[in-house]
């Protein structure tokens, strides 16, 4: 017949090999980067709000620009907080929320320093 052992029969193989080193990736694979973006967008909306809540009605150019600045920041903190939670459990939306908080913060701070040093040379 066939060299294929019987379904019902003992297996002849051995024990499983032992993947404990890819556990974690294939019981928690973490937030996608979509909800890490989400999350840390939450941020970038408060900033919109409390920027045009202290500087009140502003022309149409500064408010884009100060939106248009947040881009980069968004997306880095994103990417960094998506990366963190891989490896933290995180359960609900709001603990990634709290997560993407100081990476947002720094990143935000650091570009806009960036830029005033940059205004300042012209």
């Amino acid at each position: 017949m066939s060299g294929f052992p019987s379904p019902t029969g003992p297996a002849t193989r051995g024990p499983a090999p032992d993947h404990a080193d890819h556990a974690d990736h294939a019981d928690h694979a973490g937030p996608s980067y979509g909800r890490a973006l989400l999350a840390t967008l939450v941020w970038a909306a408060l900033n919109v709000v409390a920027m045009f809540a202290l500087l009140g009605p502003t022309s149409a150019e500064v408010a884009g620009a100060a939106i248009g600045g947040m881009l980069v920041p968004s997306l880095l903190a994103a990417l960094i907080t998506w990366r963190v939670a891989r490896r933290v459990a995180t359960r609900s939306f709001w603990q990634l929320a709290l997560l993407a908080l100081p990476s947002y913060l720094l990143l935000r701070l650091f570009f806009v320093a960036l830029r005033a040093v940059g205004a300042g040379a012209d």
